[in-house]
């Protein structure tokens, strides 16, 4: 198989060899003065060989080798007589190159990278050639012939190079060591090929450590220079308390159980029962948040006019009304004023973020309240929530939470002496 591979890599990096030819055989009148021959190759090889007349074709040309297609499309032109010498005119316009299945099975990602790479390197590439007349006949003659009868071959290497200049003649000893290819991106894997002595920049695509990239399907757990990345960053999402990752969990800067894959609902504690007042997580029977249970958190100042439960976040949670006949406490935040001063993480890393009471309303003797998350003057998210909510667990950015601060809605109440809603935070850093 490397043989094989190599001798591939041997067609694309010499000048392109012309054979297999699959343009229309026509045979056109020549015209007195230049002929533009289209895609009519017998139309151009009729006109140069009557004494290098100027003429002009476009034409593509296939060569196949092991069942490698290699396909040529190529302006050739007659510039007619200087001297005594007939002038021709090359330029690869489009060098591209097929592999059959079966040798694709057999073949690196790499491979077939620098095969294409190698084969894209000819186009816009181009020569002129002052030759001899009957080096000019015999190399235009073999055209003809090809066209006209299907078999035989030309090749450009059947130009002497002595008579010929043009940048396809710069393609060759590109370079010599690898440093010489950096091409400056992260993404690419530079590399001098031995064989042809030509740059090959292959994209990056394996999880491989130390190697300053971290490709998008790769993470902290396969490749260490992932390591920065937030879950966001790594196109995931860090599962809420009552669900689960379908796949492993990855770590991430901002949390050790990313999820690359899909967060599903955990609805199954195999052979165990859990109580109304609680769920399975991963297996486990867990207490329910006091909002699950269609509760809230009372304030220190209140009492619950209903049933006081214990829930996943906190010791007293109201399954009913909480009543006060007291002024809000001197720490509440009424409509319009701002929590302040949170730490932002993923993509906020490094930023403080605040929340602004936009408006506290309620629906029969339950409240709610409308906040906004902020950075600065930027909105990032809003939401509408009840007593007994982590907030860090609600704010999204991208589908990741961001807040880094714990922060818990304890209480959504009314002040009786004036009617005004308040809100009462629990935050810790």
């Amino acid at each position: 198989m490397k043989t094989k591979f190599l001798l591939i890599i041997g067609l694309v990096a010499v000048v392109v060899l012309l054979a297999g030819c699959t343009q229309n055989q026509l045979s056109s009148p020549v015209p007195e003065g230049k002929k533009n021959c289209g895609t009519d190759i017998s139309c151009f090889a009729n006109a140069a060989l009557d004494n290098c007349k100027q003429a002009s074709v476009t034409s593509t040309f296939s060569v196949n080798l092991f069942g490698v297609t290699q396909t040529t499309t190529m302006d050739i032109e007659s510039k007619g007589i200087e001297g005594t010498k007939c002038i021709l005119y090359q330029k690869y316009i489009k060098n591209e190159i097929e592999f059959p299945p079966e040798l694709l099975q057999n073949m690196t990602e790499e491979q077939i990278t620098e095969a294409k790479q190698l084969a894209k390197i000819f186009e816009g590439k181009d020569m002129t050639c002052k030759l001899e007349k009957q080096e000019f006949y015999d190399y235009i003659g073999n055209i003809k012939s090809f066209v006209e009868t299907g078999s035989g071959s030309f090749s450009s290497d059947d130009l002497p190079k002595e008579k010929c200049t043009g940048s396809i003649y710069e393609i060759s000893d590109q370079c010599q060591t690898n440093t010489e290819c950096n091409d400056n991106d992260n993404s690419t894997k530079d590399e001098c090929k031995e064989s042809s002595k030509l740059c090959v920049h292959t994209p990056i695509i394996s999880c491989t450590n130390s190697d300053n990239y971290c490709p998008s399907n790769c993470n902290s757990e396969n490749d260490s220079d992932c390591k920065n990345n937030s879950c966001g960053e790594l196109s995931g999402r860090i599962c809420a308390i009552d669900e689960q990752c379908s796949t492993n969990y990855v770590s991430a800067s901002d949390s050790t159980k990313c999820c690359l894959s899909v967060c599903e609902k955990i609805n199954s504690c195999g052979n165990v029962n859990c109580s109304d007042d609680q769920k399975c997580v991963s297996g486990n029977c867990v207490l329910k948040t006091c909002a699950e249970k269609n509760g809230i958190v009372c304030s220190s100042n209140q009492t619950c006019n209903g049933i006081g439960t214990n829930s996943f976040d906190a010791q007293s949670c109201c399954i009913g009304t909480c009543e006060s006949s007291n002024t809000a406490p001197s720490n509440a935040y009424f409509e319009g004023n701002e929590l302040t001063n949170l730490t932002g993480k993923g993509t906020y890393t490094g930023q403080t973020l605040k929340i602004k009471i936009m408006s506290i309303s309620a629906t029969g003797t339950t409240y709610s309240a409308r906040l906004e998350l902020y950075s600065g003057t930027t909105l990032i998210d809003s939401e509408t929530v009840s007593a007994g909510t982590r907030l860090d667990q609600t704010f999204l950015s991208n589908g990741n939470y961001i807040l880094a601060d714990q922060v818990t809605i304890t209480t959504i109440a009314v002040e009786t002496s004036t009617n005004k809603g308040y809100i009462l935070f629990n935050v810790v850093t």
